[in-house]
């Protein structure tokens, strides 16, 4: 990319509040001349004598591809570990050889009711 002021290569970059990318020395004597906004919006750069500029980081394209990569990451390792899930609910039977989500499903208040009307039958209900 290139310094909006000097229209050369950015060297060590500074990113003003708005966002605008320049050369810390084209920066620099610009705001020596007395401005105090950005060359290209004119937003405010500098509040006090002190700069309140963003350390120099990752442009936004880097960020975008880093993010990529990671979100890419993060659906490989979800579909592999769904396929295992998979996997392993398959992979599981009763005693009686039946897989397991062919079992009915009994709520604990009907569990209850059972073992309070008949103990017996409510203990035959794991042989499934």
């Amino acid at each position: 990319m290139a310094c909006p002021l000097c229209l050369e290569a950015l060297r060590e970059v500074v990113t003003t509040p708005c966002a605008h990318q320049f050369c810390s020395e084209c920066l620099d004597k610009w705001v020596k001349t007395g401005n105090r906004s950005c060359p290209l919006c004119r937003t405010q750069v500098y509040a006090e004598p002190a700069p309140l500029l963003i350390p120099p980081g990752p442009s936004l394209r880097e960020r975008m591809e880093w993010e990529d990569v990671a979100r890419s990451a993060a659906l490989a390792r979800r579909q592999a570990l769904e396929s295992r899930l998979d996997a392993y609910r398959t992979s599981f039977f009763t005693p009686s050889g039946r897989p397991i989500e062919s079992l009915p499903v009994v709520s604990l208040e009907e569990m209850r009711r059972l073992l309070n009307r008949n103990p017996a039958q409510a203990l035959s209900l794991g042989d499934c």
